[in-house]
């Protein structure tokens, strides 16, 4: 399999389930050229008969080493498992997996991950991109408003992350991105 899902259950009442997709076996990895897997479906499917609105969650920034393991995707990798940011092709690729996932699921929401990417930007991104030094939450916002645009493009308009890498924080919060993000930043 190309996949493993891991199935979280947002609340008591299992209305919600957040499915977390990684990738393992193959460097032909399904969602990320378009494709999705046909037991996603099903998991989707079998959710939606019991009223659980299943919920993607996909990494578009870090977390990546199981895609930078193929030699295929090193092209868009940064430094460690982040993914190389202000580049095209990093772009194309988020496209693709959101796109697939698009497939499978009915919900406008999607969780964009985005967590634990505190050395964005100094990597491959400092010679290839911009050799300047640069505000990495500066560099974070931009990647987060282009991943978000994709994602409202394929209909998922309620797109969470994962925000520790905007605020430093050093637990976990799980939230939508906030409206300010949009005006203090263009």
């Amino acid at each position: 399999d190309c996949i493993e899902t891991k199935i979280f259950v947002s609340s008591e009442d299992y209305e919600q389930a957040l499915l977390l997709l990684e990738m393992f076996n193959s460097p032909n990895i399904e969602y990320a050229n378009g494709e999705i897997p046909e037991e996603l479906k099903d998991i989707v499917s079998y959710s939606e008969r019991f009223f659980v609105e299943a919920i993607p969650y996909v990494q578009t920034l870090s977390h990546l080493n199981q895609l930078f393991r193929w030699p295929a995707y090193g092209e868009v990798k940064d430094v460690e498992d982040i993914m190389l940011v202000d580049y095209d092709r990093s772009y194309e690729l988020i496209e693709k997996m959101i796109c697939a996932l698009r497939k499978a699921y009915n919900t406008s929401k999607i969780n964009l991950g985005m967590d634990e990417a505190y050395r964005i930007g100094t990597g491959r991104y400092r010679w290839f991109i911009n050799e300047e030094l640069v505000d990495t939450v500066d560099l974070f916002i931009r990647h987060l408003k282009k991943v978000i645009t994709i994602a409202e493009k394929y209909g998922f308009t309620t797109p969470e992350i994962w925000f520790d890498n905007i605020f430093g924080m050093k637990f976990k919060g799980y939230i939508a991105p906030p409206d300010w993000l949009f005006k203090d930043f263009d």
